[in-house]
């Protein structure tokens, strides 16, 4: 009842996410006001969403996508699709130099969940001495990642979540993104307005966000990703370099264009 009312009131619904896109939609019909839908991925939690997301389409005015690559695996007419890619408020993360002596520190950051790939850098690893990890984030995959990171000792902590991540971008030498897909990868744009280079498996939306200012990986390969981070670990001018061309892709993802593509999205909706 409360979004009913909620809906009615509003010019507009804008929705994100598996249940506020479900339920934004249905309001949306119910109390005849436009929709617009941000879907943030390159595929669904589930095959059942999947074929959901794919009927609800109609009841959006408009379906906006993060990145090329998610508007691409997204089964529904153009016609509806927009893209609009994420951004970052950039005057709040600082680029720092590279800490001086050689790499040590990594950081991940995400939903401990499959998709991200934990389990994959946690194998890693493995085969790369006098390296530690700090992986940020909360999930499902706590217990399974435990259990890859006890033998590692105290060279792997898992804080859970936390407010502000830039403490731990300053601190790092190297973040790594080892995700199964992704749709957008907003730590990679928060790592590289840090002044932080970047390693990252090459799937289709971190391939687009990070261009050539990172190093990418085939996905759900421990081997190869245990390679790069011994090839870097011994490579400063690559880091270096990755930093240098960071700082200018990171410039692409500006929150003040992402808030105006919107706005004229919203106004051509309304007219």
């Amino acid at each position: 009842m409360r979004l009913a009312r909620w809906s009615a009131e509003a010019d507009l619904i804008h929705t994100h996410l598996w249940d506020g896109d479900f339920f934004g939609r249905i309001a949306g019909a119910l109390v005849g006001r436009p929709v617009v839908t941000t879907e943030h991925n390159t595929r669904p939690d589930s095959s059942l969403r999947g074929v959901v997301t794919a009927a609800m389409a109609p009841l959006s005015e408009a379906v906006v996508f993060v990145s090329e690559a998610a508007a691409r695996a997204a089964v529904m007419p153009a016609r509806r699709k927009r893209v609009i890619e994420n951004g970052i408020d950039l005057t709040r993360f600082q680029p720092g130099p590279l800490r001086s002596g050689p790499m040590r520190r990594l950081l991940a950051v995400g939903r401990l969940a499959p998709q991200k790939g934990f389990d994959v850098l946690l194998r890693a690893l493995h085969g790369v001495p006098d390296l530690s990890l700090t992986i940020l984030g909360e999930g499902e995959q706590r217990p399974l990642l435990q259990a890859l990171a006890d033998p590692l000792g105290d060279r792997v902590r898992m804080p859970g979540w936390v407010a502000d991540i830039r403490p731990f971008l300053a601190d790092a030498d190297l973040v790594v993104i080892p995700s199964r897909w992704e749709g957008f990868g907003l730590i990679a744009v928060e790592a590289m307005a840090s002044g932080r280079p970047v390693l990252a498996s090459g799937v289709d939306g971190l391939v687009e966000v990070i261009g050539d200012a990172g190093m990418l990986v085939p996905p759900s390969d421990p081997g190869a990703l245990a390679a790069a981070l011994l090839d870097l670990k011994q490579d400063r001018p690559a880091r270096e370099e990755m930093r240098r061309r960071g700082l200018a892709q990171a410039e692409r993802f500006d929150i003040r264009r992402t808030a105006d593509r919107y706005a004229a999205l919203y106004r051509s909706i309304l007219s």
